[in-house]
Protein backbone atom coordinates (compact mmCIF):
# COMPACT_ATOMS: atom_id res chain seq x y z
CA UNK A 1 0.00 0.00 0.00
CA UNK A 2 1.61 3.32 -0.95
CA UNK A 3 2.09 5.66 1.71
CA UNK A 4 -0.36 8.58 2.13
CA UNK A 5 2.40 10.74 4.17
CA UNK A 6 4.02 13.47 1.87
CA UNK A 7 7.32 12.72 0.60
CA UNK A 8 8.81 15.30 2.78
CA UNK A 9 7.84 13.46 6.05
CA UNK A 10 8.44 10.16 5.01
CA UNK A 11 12.12 11.26 4.17
CA UNK A 12 12.64 12.28 7.24
CA UNK A 13 11.56 9.35 9.22
CA UNK A 14 13.67 6.91 7.27
CA UNK A 15 17.05 9.99 7.80
CA UNK A 16 15.72 9.35 11.77
CA UNK A 17 15.56 5.52 11.30
CA UNK A 18 19.02 5.28 9.49
CA UNK A 19 20.92 7.33 12.19
CA UNK A 20 19.00 5.18 14.64
CA UNK A 21 20.28 1.99 13.49
CA UNK A 22 23.66 2.72 12.64
CA UNK A 23 24.17 3.78 16.59
CA UNK A 24 22.25 0.73 16.83
CA UNK A 25 24.88 -1.28 15.95
CA UNK A 26 27.80 1.04 17.09
CA UNK A 27 26.04 0.07 20.70
CA UNK A 28 25.99 -3.77 19.80
CA UNK A 29 29.51 -3.74 18.70
CA UNK A 30 30.00 -2.67 22.22
CA UNK A 31 31.68 0.42 21.06
CA UNK A 32 31.85 3.19 23.79
CA UNK A 33 33.22 6.38 21.79
CA UNK A 34 32.76 7.52 18.50
CA UNK A 35 35.06 9.91 17.09
CA UNK A 36 34.54 12.01 13.85
CA UNK A 37 37.01 14.29 12.30
CA UNK A 38 35.91 18.05 11.15
CA UNK A 39 37.25 18.72 7.51
CA UNK A 40 35.45 17.14 4.92
CA UNK A 41 33.45 14.46 7.41
CA UNK A 42 31.89 17.00 9.74
CA UNK A 43 31.65 19.52 7.58
CA UNK A 44 31.25 19.15 3.74
CA UNK A 45 34.65 21.49 2.55
CA UNK A 46 38.12 21.36 3.88
CA UNK A 47 39.03 24.61 5.74
CA UNK A 48 42.93 23.99 5.43
CA UNK A 49 42.93 25.21 9.45
CA UNK A 50 41.91 28.57 8.85
CA UNK A 51 38.38 30.13 8.66
CA UNK A 52 37.72 34.30 8.18
CA UNK A 53 34.39 33.97 6.97
CA UNK A 54 31.56 34.14 9.47
CA UNK A 55 30.39 31.24 12.43
CA UNK A 56 26.76 31.30 10.54
CA UNK A 57 28.86 30.99 7.18
CA UNK A 58 30.32 27.83 8.18
CA UNK A 59 27.57 26.21 9.88
CA UNK A 60 26.05 26.04 6.32
CA UNK A 61 28.74 23.37 5.93
CA UNK A 62 27.77 20.92 8.63
CA UNK A 63 26.37 17.46 7.17
CA UNK A 64 22.73 17.14 8.53
CA UNK A 65 23.72 13.14 8.99
CA UNK A 66 26.73 13.95 10.89
CA UNK A 67 25.21 16.01 13.04
CA UNK A 68 22.39 13.78 13.50
CA UNK A 69 24.31 11.09 14.16
CA UNK A 70 26.54 12.75 16.88
CA UNK A 71 23.93 13.85 18.88
CA UNK A 72 22.22 10.54 18.90
CA UNK A 73 24.94 8.28 19.69
CA UNK A 74 25.55 10.65 22.68
CA UNK A 75 21.87 10.63 23.89
CA UNK A 76 21.94 6.43 23.61
CA UNK A 77 25.09 6.51 25.91
CA UNK A 78 28.08 6.34 23.29
CA UNK A 79 30.92 9.06 23.90
CA UNK A 80 31.45 11.87 20.97
CA UNK A 81 34.01 13.35 20.12
CA UNK A 82 35.59 15.44 17.45
CA UNK A 83 39.25 15.18 16.34
CA UNK A 84 41.19 17.05 14.00
CA UNK A 85 43.98 18.55 12.83
CA UNK A 86 42.64 22.43 12.36
CA UNK A 87 44.11 24.68 15.33
CA UNK A 88 40.70 26.85 15.94
CA UNK A 89 39.53 24.95 18.61
CA UNK A 90 37.15 27.82 19.74
CA UNK A 91 35.90 27.66 16.32
CA UNK A 92 35.17 24.50 16.26
CA UNK A 93 33.29 24.67 19.91
CA UNK A 94 31.71 27.77 18.85
CA UNK A 95 29.89 25.67 16.27
CA UNK A 96 29.15 22.93 18.36
CA UNK A 97 27.44 25.34 21.06
CA UNK A 98 25.77 26.59 18.35
CA UNK A 99 24.01 23.65 16.29
CA UNK A 100 23.46 21.93 19.64
CA UNK A 101 21.56 22.58 22.78
CA UNK A 102 23.96 23.44 25.08
CA UNK A 103 23.82 20.11 27.64
CA UNK A 104 24.47 18.11 23.78
CA UNK A 105 27.44 20.67 22.84
CA UNK A 106 29.00 20.75 26.42
CA UNK A 107 29.19 16.63 26.11
CA UNK A 108 31.00 16.81 22.65
CA UNK A 109 34.45 15.90 23.00
CA UNK A 110 36.78 18.39 20.93
CA UNK A 111 40.65 17.62 20.48
CA UNK A 112 41.51 19.99 17.16
CA UNK A 113 46.05 19.99 17.36
CA UNK A 114 47.80 20.82 14.29
CA UNK A 115 49.86 17.08 12.67
CA UNK A 116 53.33 18.59 13.86
CA UNK A 117 51.93 18.91 16.90
CA UNK A 118 50.61 15.20 17.56
CA UNK A 119 53.53 14.53 16.11
CA UNK A 120 56.10 15.72 17.98
CA UNK A 121 54.09 14.42 21.25
CA UNK A 122 54.39 11.14 19.81
CA UNK A 123 57.85 8.99 20.50
CA UNK A 124 60.18 9.31 17.88
CA UNK A 125 58.00 11.83 16.47
CA UNK A 126 56.56 9.96 13.93
CA UNK A 127 52.97 9.92 12.16
CA UNK A 128 50.33 8.14 13.81
CA UNK A 129 46.67 9.98 12.44
CA UNK A 130 44.52 10.64 15.18
CA UNK A 131 45.80 8.39 18.17
CA UNK A 132 46.99 11.52 19.73
CA UNK A 133 43.96 13.14 19.43
CA UNK A 134 42.31 9.89 20.53
CA UNK A 135 44.42 9.41 23.53
CA UNK A 136 43.30 12.41 24.55
CA UNK A 137 40.16 12.28 24.84
CA UNK A 138 40.26 8.91 26.11
CA UNK A 139 42.13 10.24 29.17
CA UNK A 140 39.89 12.74 29.35
CA UNK A 141 36.60 10.66 29.75
CA UNK A 142 38.45 8.64 32.60
CA UNK A 143 39.30 12.01 34.39
CA UNK A 144 35.25 12.44 33.96
CA UNK A 145 33.70 9.35 34.33
CA UNK A 146 35.92 6.75 35.50
CA UNK A 147 35.23 4.75 32.73
CA UNK A 148 38.15 2.85 31.00
CA UNK A 149 38.05 2.88 26.76
CA UNK A 150 39.75 0.24 25.59
CA UNK A 151 41.51 0.20 21.73
CA UNK A 152 38.51 -1.53 20.14
CA UNK A 153 36.10 0.40 21.82
CA UNK A 154 36.13 3.16 19.23
CA UNK A 155 34.79 3.90 16.41
CA UNK A 156 36.63 6.40 13.75
CA UNK A 157 35.10 8.02 11.00
CA UNK A 158 37.36 10.12 8.87
CA UNK A 159 37.35 11.22 5.27
CA UNK A 160 41.23 10.67 5.12
CA UNK A 161 42.65 6.95 4.54
CA UNK A 162 45.85 7.72 6.01
CA UNK A 163 44.41 8.33 8.97
CA UNK A 164 41.46 5.76 8.58
CA UNK A 165 44.67 3.39 8.32
CA UNK A 166 46.48 3.67 10.94
CA UNK A 167 43.38 3.92 13.62
CA UNK A 168 42.77 0.33 12.12
CA UNK A 169 46.42 -0.68 12.70
CA UNK A 170 45.85 0.53 16.50
CA UNK A 171 42.86 -1.58 16.62
CA UNK A 172 40.65 0.60 16.47
CA UNK A 173 36.93 0.43 14.48
CA UNK A 174 37.55 2.93 11.36
CA UNK A 175 35.58 3.38 7.95
CA UNK A 176 36.08 6.22 5.12
CA UNK A 177 34.29 8.92 4.46
CA UNK A 178 35.19 8.71 0.79
CA UNK A 179 34.17 12.21 -0.37
CA UNK A 180 35.35 12.56 -3.63
CA UNK A 181 32.53 12.25 -6.48
CA UNK A 182 30.27 11.28 -3.70
CA UNK A 183 27.38 12.71 -1.95
CA UNK A 184 27.35 11.89 1.84
CA UNK A 185 24.12 11.54 3.39
CA UNK A 186 21.59 9.50 5.01
CA UNK A 187 22.01 7.15 3.12
CA UNK A 188 25.98 6.91 3.51
CA UNK A 189 24.97 6.28 7.48
CA UNK A 190 22.93 2.91 6.17
CA UNK A 191 26.40 1.83 4.45
CA UNK A 192 28.30 2.16 7.31
CA UNK A 193 25.63 0.48 9.01
CA UNK A 194 25.74 -2.79 7.37
CA UNK A 195 29.69 -2.36 7.42
CA UNK A 196 29.99 -2.23 10.56
CA UNK A 197 27.18 -5.07 11.23
CA UNK A 198 29.65 -7.28 9.17
CA UNK A 199 32.82 -6.12 10.22
CA UNK A 200 34.46 -9.11 13.05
Amino acid sequence: MASCLPHRYRHDSENKSRVEKLVQTIRSKRIKLLALDFDLTFIDIHTHGTWEDTLDALIQHVRPCMRDLLQHAQQKGVYVCIVTFHPMSWLIRDLLRKIYPKKVADNIYLQAAPAHRSRRENPGGEFTGKEWHLQKVVAEILKDHKVTIDKQDILLLDDDLTNVSMACSHGHHSMQVQVKEKVIDYSTLESFERMLRIAG
